[in-house]
């Protein structure tokens, strides 16, 4: 069926009707599942527009029975991350400025994705999506390598080592004997018996 049957004469204001067509292009078949059941509500443009912005219309018809859910692998989070992503980009182009940017419509189609599966993180998702989408994220960016990673850590990444555990031998002088601190606390003693 096509969304314009679907939706039927239900009077939508200009936003939820985008947010209809943007739901449609992402999942037409879930779409319909959904559109479907909200007929037997007692308001079906409110239900319709409630069961859409949970993403119903996202989770698989057989989730909903109990079985296995088809995006099980991280590919698949990937790909369906991927494909929210360039629904979401196709209806609402970015316009880079603050508000409405690439990283948004990133954000929804990783959001879109958790809601199939809450077995894989949220970076990972995003991570292995933008690898699709051909926005990889940089060193800097990579929330794997911020600020909870070690500078020297870092460093020895950005510079493409692959064994980061080595440690580099440098000579380490040893300190002076009478520079410790039982050492220091005695000759301060001494220095006042005196």
């Amino acid at each position: 069926m096509s969304i314009q049957e679907l939706i039927r004469d239900y009077e939508f204001s200009p936003n939820v009707r985008n947010e209809m067509f943007i739901a449609y292009d992402e999942n037409p078949k879930g779409f319909e599942r959904v559109a479907t059941r909200a007929t037997n509500a007692n308001n079906p443009p409110a239900a319709l527009t409630s069961m859409i912005r949970q993403g119903a219309h996202l989770k698989d018809a057989e989730r909903s029975k109990g079985t296995k859910p088809a995006a099980d692998t991280l590919n698949d989070l990937a790909t369906i991350a991927a494909h929210a992503y360039r629904a979401r980009i196709t209806k609402y182009p970015p316009i880079d400025e603050r508000g409405w940017t690439h990283d948004d419509a990133i954000a929804y189609g990783v959001w879109v994705a958790s809601t199939w599966s809450n077995r894989v993180a949220q970076d990972d998702i995003e991570r292995a999506m933008r690898i699709l989408i051909n926005k990889p994220w940089d060193v800097e960016s990579d929330p794997a390598l911020g600020t909870g990673c070690p500078p020297e850590l870092l460093a020895r990444i950005q510079r493409g080592i692959s064994r980061i555990g080595i440690v580099e031998a440098k000579p380490v002088a040893a300190p002076p004997a009478a520079d410790t601190l039982a050492q220091r606390l005695l000759d301060t003693l001494g220095e006042k018996a005196a």
